[in-house]
C-alpha cells in the first residue's frame, strides 16, 4: 500500500498567501505496511501438528498477544451485574430471575485499524530521528 501525503499549511494570510516563515509539507510516497489484526478469537488456522516445537512456542505467544479474549457471561451469571445496575429492583422482579447474557472482550492494539509511527519501532529511522505519529503525512 502505498500512501500519498498531502501539503499540510500552518498559517494562511487573510488574503489566502502564506505566511512568513509558514512550514508545509510536500506530498510524497511513503510506504505503509499494514498490521492490523482481525478482532476474532485465536488465530484460525494453523497446523500446530506440523510444527516443531519452537515454531509451536512463536505462533502461542502471537495467539496470547494479538488475539481477541472473549469471555462470555450467561444470563445467571450477570445477574450481580444488573441488579448493582439498577438499586432496589430484587432478582425476583427479573423474568425467571434472569439477567442478560452479555461478552467481555479483550483486544490488543493491533486488532482493528491503526496506524504505528516509525518512533514506535526506534528513535532512529535511515540515520535521522524517527517520525512521532503527528508527524506522519
Amino acid at each position: 500500500m502505498v500512501f500519498i501525503g498531502r501539503t499540510r499549511i500552518k498559517s494562511v494570510s487573510k488574503d489566502n498567501h502564506l505566511s512568513k516563515g509558514v512550514e508545509f509539507t510536500m506530498a510524497k510516497k511513503v510506504r505503509v505496511i499494514d498490521l492490523s489484526v482481525e478482532i476474532k478469537q485465536g488465530l484460525g488456522r494453523v497446523q500446530w501438528e506440523a510444527l516443531d516445537p519452537q515454531q509451536r512456542k512463536l505462533w502461542e505467544g502471537l495467539a496470547d498477544a494479538l488475539t481477541a479474549k472473549v469471555r462470555h457471561f450467561d444470563h445467571r451469571e450477570s445477574v450481580s451485574v444488573m441488579l448493582r445496575s439498577f438499586p432496589g429492583v430484587p432478582q425476583e422482579a427479573l423474568p425467571d430471575g434472569l439477567a442478560w447474557a452479555d461478552d467481555h472482550l479483550a483486544l490488543s492494539v493491533h486488532a482493528g485499524t491503526h496506524m504505528d509511527a516509525p518512533w514506535h519501532y526506534h528513535p532512529t529511522s535511515e540515520g535521522h530521528r524517527a517520525k512521532t505519529i503527528d508527524e506522519f503525512p
